[in-house]
């Protein structure tokens, strides 16, 4: 006779019933009495390694459901943790910026206040990338009195030099270009030269017609001489890397690096009164 068959059988339902009704009697007549039965104690003997089995899965269980359940709760708390470090990047990010905005506004308004000329601040808005030392466009044009050839400055030194305007916006030509030419001079030694903007070749300037006998030097200074009447007098153009022979030995050049960084440039003043010296 096959197990299932058995477990049918009416006899199977009426043990287990009975089974059942002892083991319940027993439970609760035994939270009455100090002392158990013969029968109890063998009804607790043969069900006692059961209920420990029954008790152990248990609570393997509930050990394994919490596991589970402690893997899932840090998960989440990661993921929450690793959003509020993207959210905190973003905001140290963008506080960095504006602290390093703040520096620089700071530096031109110092030059606005120190300087005798009269001048309109303006922000870069767009440039050549294919000709990225040449001209920059600026937020600024006619209708805030900006003309063509007016100067254009940093806190750092000259830019350039408009050459276009609209009444929104001007095109400034920088220093380094190949069309850019100024005249400058030595704080140390008073010696003229020209600075001409060499254009994609070089982001240097090229000092030329220095006079032979001049005692230019790596590190000496050169400001614009105000010669010209485009740029006023003692804004700071760059300093001197190399000083060689001229053309056929008549004369000395150099190669001058600028004192702006260009690659950098954000926010710029234009000169607006008009520059008297001439040539």
């Amino acid at each position: 006779m096959s197990l299932a068959r058995f477990y049918r059988k009416p006899i199977f339902i009426i043990l287990l019933i009975l089974l059942v009704g002892g083991l319940t009697l027993v439970r609760f007549t035994a939270q009455e009495r100090t002392s158990t039965t013969l029968i109890e104690q063998s009804v607790n003997a043969l069900f006692s390694p059961l209920q420990r089995g029954v008790t152990f899965v248990q609570n393997k269980l509930e050990e394994t459901f919490s596991f589970f359940g402690r893997i899932i709760s840090l998960k989440k708390e990661n993921e929450q943790l690793k959003a509020e470090n993207e959210r905190l990047k973003a905001a140290n990010n963008r506080l960095r910026q504006l602290e390093e905005e703040n520096w620089r506004l700071r530096k031109l308004l110092f030059m606005a206040e120190n300087v005798e000329h009269k001048m309109v601040p303006a922000k870069v808005i767009a440039r050549d990338p294919s000709n990225w030392f040449s001209q920059i466009v600026i937020n600024k044009g006619r209708r805030e009195g900006i003309g063509s050839n007016m100067a254009v400055v940093t806190n750092e030194g000259i830019v350039g030099r408009v050459i276009e305007v609209t009444n929104d916006s001007a095109k400034v030509m920088l220093i380094t270009d190949n069309g850019s030419s100024i005249g400058i001079r030595s704080r140390r030694t008073r010696d003229l030269g020209v600075a001409k903007g060499q254009g994609e070749q070089s982001k240097f300037l090229l000092l030329d017609y220095l006079a032979l006998e001049s005692d230019v030097r790596p590190g000496d200074v050169f400001v614009s001489s105000g010669l010209g009447g485009v740029i006023p007098e003692g804004i700071v153009v760059g300093s001197v890397t190399e000083v060689e022979e001229g053309y056929l030995g008549l004369t000395k050049r150099a190669k001058l690096e600028p004192a702006v960084d260009f690659s950098k440039l954000e926010e710029v003043f234009v000169i607006i009164d008009p520059v008297t010296n001439s040539e």
